[in-house]
């Protein structure tokens, strides 16, 4: 902006004196005359670009102002947000003891019917009733997958379908 009113006021003293030069003065008074409007023009201008400058000032002030308080906003909200991320944190420890401790012997046979499907994943790779049962493995291998993340246990369902598709590639071999 300032460099925009430098420009403009610097044109428009090119001109006043460009209409000075064209009007040729006819006396010494008549100069002088000439030199005290350039003077009295330039001392506006200057005026105008000093006030300008200053209101830029003052917004560039303001608009600090407003990202420092924002600034200090957004750091409350972080150290906030890490206080309930280091709570939930404590209540996911808490919770999955708690599931452990629940499960018991539970965990020691979830443990074997892992060990069951991966063993009859494996069978299924070469068995030749595979071809007339086509996904049997897939399944095994999906269960297998969610019963070695800690945080999902097997359905009563899937646990059937285990004993079911044992069951049958014995009948079928």
């Amino acid at each position: 902006k300032a460099a925009v009113i430098a420009m403009a006021s610097t044109f428009a003293l090119t001109a006043a004196l460009a209409n000075a030069q064209d009007e040729k003065p006819r006396s010494l008074d008549q100069l002088l005359e000439f030199v005290k409007q350039g003077q009295v023009t330039e001392a506006r201008e200057n005026q105008a670009r000093e006030q300008a400058f200053a209101k830029d000032k003052a917004n560039q002030a303001a608009e600090l102002q407003r990202a420092k308080d924002e600034r200090s906003r957004q750091e409350a909200l972080s150290a906030q947000l890490e206080d309930k991320f280091e709570a939930n944190e404590l209540l996911v420890a808490a919770k999955q003891a708690q599931l452990k401790e629940k499960l018991g012997t539970l965990a020691e046979l979830f443990g074997h019917l892992t060990s069951t499907a991966g063993d009859l994943s494996s069978t299924l790779e070469f068995s030749l009733t595979s071809a007339q049962y086509p996904g049997r493995q897939e399944f095994l291998d999906k269960l297998i997958a969610k019963m070695s993340s800690s945080d999902q246990l097997p359905s009563i369902e899937e646990i059937e379908k285990v004993w079911y598709e044992l069951n049958r590639e014995m009948v079928e071999t």
